[in-house]
């Protein structure tokens, strides 16, 4: 049994939500596949706000082949926004996306983001996704042939920020760089979905949360605080993101001085029906 929601909202800096997060389950072979996705659009690309919603939206669907590629997706969403008369940078969006199927969790990022893993017996895994020169290997490069060569050749360089706990209470972190290549493009985990309690997607937002301090000035605050508020989910039933992460931005955030300058978008799937 699975649960999946997902909420997102406006960041202080911006006059329009340009990240979108969504859920679905499709029957399969298997049964069913469930699946979950945010996307945060470009702010400096037009109309990023429908090219994040048609990402998602377009991986939701469940219509494509066994192994799609990230050609084939950006295919289909530009036939979207084609549709709307709007130009294919609309699409400069990330995508990370997760889904279970059978016994097994795949999840990928298209871009950078957040992946956090909070495993049955007690362990925790958080993914923390970055690119050089803050550009993410967004896939509509590769409705450009020449910019996705350009990207390839001199950016496209990705880094990964781990940190692991184990339910003893040790652990570790540890970051790793990486090329970005065609056959290589997006970051992929895969793990036996009996062993996961719940996987959580972020777009990039959640790095953006800052707290008024007790002289007045505002720092950072600490990328796993806010995902320990994220993810304090009470209840797994219906809507479980949209009252966790209403609860967390409109009562949390005011009473202690946080506030977030970049949209969120968050999704996540439980394992099980409780917690």
């Amino acid at each position: 049994m699975c649960n999946a929601d997902a909420y997102f909202a406006l960041g202080k800096s911006h006059t329009v939500c340009q990240d979108y997060a969504g859920v679905a389950t499709v029957p399969d072979s298997q049964g069913k596949t469930v699946m979950a996705a945010v996307s945060d659009g470009c702010s400096s690309s037009p109309d990023t706000d429908f090219g994040a919603r048609f990402l998602v939206k377009t991986r939701l669907t469940g219509l494509y082949p066994p192994t799609p590629t990230p050609r084939y997706f950006m295919g289909a969403a530009n036939m979207a926004a084609r549709t709307l008369a709007l130009g294919d940078h609309c699409l400069d969006a990330t995508l990370l996306h997760a889904e279970v199927t059978g016994d097994e969790l795949t999840v990928v990022a298209y871009g950078d983001g957040v992946i956090d893993l909070e495993f049955k017996n007690g362990d925790r895994s958080t993914y923390s996704i970055e690119f050089s020169n803050e550009a993410p290997a967004y896939l509509s490069y590769w409705l450009r042939e020449d910019d996705l060569d350009m990207y390839l050749e001199k950016l496209g360089r990705r880094k990964v920020s781990i940190d692991v706990s184990f339910s003893g209470g040790s652990g570790y972190s540890k970051d790793i760089e990486e090329r970005v290549t065609r056959e290589a493009y997006g970051y992929v985990q895969k793990y036996p979905w009996r062993t996961v309690k719940r996987v959580t997607l972020c777009t990039d937002g959640v790095r953006s949360f800052r707290r008024v301090t007790a002289l007045g000035a505002t720092e950072s605050v600490p990328l796993l605080d806010v995902l320990d508020e994220v993810t304090a989910i009470k209840s797994p039933a219906g809507a479980f993101m949209v009252r966790r992460m209403r609860r967390f931005l409109y009562d949390f955030c005011p009473k202690n001085g946080w506030y977030h300058d970049d949209d969120v978008g968050v999704a996540t799937i439980l394992n099980g029906g409780s917690l």
